[in-house]
């Protein structure tokens, strides 16, 4: 495996300094809405000026270079990552345009039979409800039944142990959000989603403590975010070569576009900073 992922490995080890360090955060948080396009005009994130089809178009030429080197299960579960925003924003009609995307190769499960996959989970569910609250809980349910299937070949302990790590910490999310929204468990019970199943599996009292704590703090989603790169800062930031290596680079690029895609969004609307800027993950600091 170490030679397999060499050349890869050290060419997104090149493109790290890319990421935006302290010194550009502090200008994009500081400038003008004008001032930040003409920065992000001259870095990797161009295309994130057309908005969130940009943010899935960085990620769809990512993940086509990725696939020449990553085979399955490891390209998989990029794919499956990329997958979920992408049911996400045709779900909840976060653009107009559709892309055109095709991911059929010769190795692992075709982006078809993904999205078939997590979309037929989803889609019946989601048709009795116009809440969007709920329809991200629904989302979210179906993701996480979804991703259970990609962990049985992952060999990789750092790899698996981080997607099991994710889902644990998306249950959790989810099993917060429910708590917090009325008639939670009796629309649960209309639409057939138990929650048992899921404690049983991702059940982590020390880990549910901590999190609960935390989001006193910060939201739920920055929050797993934060966990998820503090988990891969300890363990796949200083790996030489190996999937430790592409995932950390995958996940570190696609946080800093959803930083600024949120950054740009506030921006717009002419929020102060100080209500938005804890929700920043800013990976490269």
């Amino acid at each position: 495996m170490y030679t397999e992922y060499l050349f890869l490995s050290t060419n997104l080890k090149a493109k790290l300094p890319k990421l935006l360090d302290k010194r550009q955060w502090e200008v994009i948080l500081s400038s003008d809405l004008g001032d930040i396009y003409s920065l992000l005009k001259e870095t990797i994130y161009a295309p994130l000026l057309e908005g969130y089809s940009g943010f899935l178009k960085v990620l769809y030429e990512d993940l086509k270079v990725i696939s020449n080197t990553v085979k399955y299960p490891y390209w998989d579960l990029m794919l499956f990552e990329f997958l979920t925003h992408d049911v996400r924003n045709e779900i909840l009609q976060l653009e107009k345009e559709k892309m055109e995307i095709s991911f059929n190769f010769l190795y692992g499960k075709t982006y078809k039979e993904l999205k078939i996959k997590l979309s037929s989970k989803i889609q019946k569910i989601s048709q009795q409800v116009s809440d969007v609250g709920w329809l991200n809980i629904i989302i979210d349910f179906g993701i996480l039944e979804a991703s259970k299937d990609l962990l049985k070949d992952v060999e990789n302990t750092k790899v698996r142990d981080f997607v099991i790590l994710k889902n644990k910490l998306n249950f959790m999310k989810i099993e917060t959000r429910i708590e917090k929204t009325p008639y939670a468990l009796e629309f649960l019970r209309k639409i057939n989603l138990d929650l048992t199943s899921y404690k049983i599996l991702y059940e982590d009292e020390e880990l549910r403590q901590k999190f609960l704590e935390d989001s006193k703090i910060y939201d739920p989603d920055i929050l797993i975010k934060k966990y998820l790169y503090s988990y891969m800062s300890k363990n796949f930031k200083n790996v030489v070569s190996g999937p430790e290596v592409v995932f950390y680079y995958f996940y570190a690029k696609m946080w800093e576009m959803e930083d600024l895609l949120f950054l740009l969004e506030n921006k717009k609307m002419r929020i102060p900073k100080e209500y938005w800027e804890r929700g920043l993950l800013r990976v490269n600091e």
